[in-house]
């Protein structure tokens, strides 16, 4: 589906997202991939909507650790192997520094039942609080002109990419329509750079 072909269909969308993950409420267990900041937030937040999270998995888990009175876990560890095929895992990482769509891959790759970003959560249970841009894809359901009036804005294909790629991501939370980040983005090279930092 192309890009304007994405926007247009909002209103649709908007009203389909729920629907779509009803299966995280189907009986089996809920684990966050990420025991930081974002995680312990969507932990109590999906309890209080009725969502209620098992454990956490994170690849720095210690022995005996827990969250909330929640174990957390090494998703590697052969000893969970057996509740991969019965645990719904909602990646719980908001960080632009690391890079999330490699993480589900593996995850989808190792069998667990379904694996869900923080972008589809957002979509799937309206009683969320907006994170920042986190919001449900109803919030731009009657904004479809107004998005495609912005894009005509950009003067530059690359700077339009950008934007469609920001705005599908939004609104599908695909991982992999993200750039690379570019290390120089807001210093080009043409632009005479200041001999000594300012403190």
């Amino acid at each position: 589906m192309s890009f304007i072909d994405t926007v247009q269909n909002l209103s649709e969308s908007a009203d389909s997202s729920p629907r779509r993950f009803a299966y995280l409420k189907d009986g089996s267990k809920i684990a966050l991939y990420g025991a930081g900041g974002a995680g312990r937030n969507l932990f109590s937040a999906l309890t209080e909507a009725g969502y209620p999270a098992s454990y956490f998995l994170d690849r720095n888990a210690q022995p005996g650790q827990t969250i909330h009175g929640n174990p957390v876990l090494n998703p590697d560890d052969p000893g969970i192997a057996a509740e991969r095929g019965k645990t719904h895992v909602i990646v719980s990482i908001f960080n632009h520094f690391i890079d999330v769509a490699p993480i589900i891959e593996q995850l989808r790759a190792a069998g667990w039942r379904s694996v869900t970003s923080m972008v589809d959560i957002y979509h799937a249970v309206p009683e969320l609080a907006q994170l920042y841009w986190l919001i449900p894809t109803r919030y731009y359901a009657d904004k479809a002109a107004r998005i495609l009036a912005v894009r005509d804005l950009w003067a530059d294909e690359k700077s339009r990419d950008l934007y469609e790629r920001l705005i599908e991501f939004r609104l599908t939370g695909d991982y992999h329509l993200m750039p690379q980040p570019e290390p120089l983005q807001y210093f080009p090279s043409d632009i005479p750079q200041w001999r000594t930092p300012c403190d």
